[in-house]
């Protein structure tokens, strides 16, 4: 049984496509985590939905243009999630990860073999 996360808009928030945020609003989205069996399909999440996950992309460019970034070789944008948990890294324990003895390198030891152990059991699924 694999664990599968899916997005969508939050009813009566957010607009239909196209619909943006004004400048220091976010769209509101709702996850919910789902188990699925190996036999059956997990839900494929739409390229609008992909894209709310990115605040970057909420912008338009030359007048009327929908924000389009390919240039993934020198900066790739980053989700909302990736985006709070950098946050709270350089907000709470920004701190060399094996190098020290304190406080702020133990919390972000910790923190940093928590995103291992998470990623080891998503890519054994």
């Amino acid at each position: 049984v694999r664990s599968v996360t899916t997005c969508g808009k939050r009813a009566g928030l957010g607009g239909g496509v196209g619909a943006r945020p004004s400048h220091g609003q976010r769209r509101a989205s709702s996850c919910r985590l789902s188990s699925s069996s190996p036999n059956s399909v997990a839900p494929i999440l739409s390229p609008e939905e992909i894209r709310e996950s990115f605040p970057i992309l909420n912008q338009s460019v030359h007048s009327d243009k929908r924000l389009v970034y390919l240039d993934n070789a020198a900066t790739s944008q980053k989700p909302v999630e990736v985006l709070r948990a950098m946050e709270e890294y350089y907000g709470e324990y920004n701190s060399n990860v094996h190098r020290g003895v304190h406080a702020l390198s133990a919390r972000a030891t910790q923190r940093y073999e928590e995103a291992r152990e998470k990623v080891a059991r998503f890519v054994r699924g």
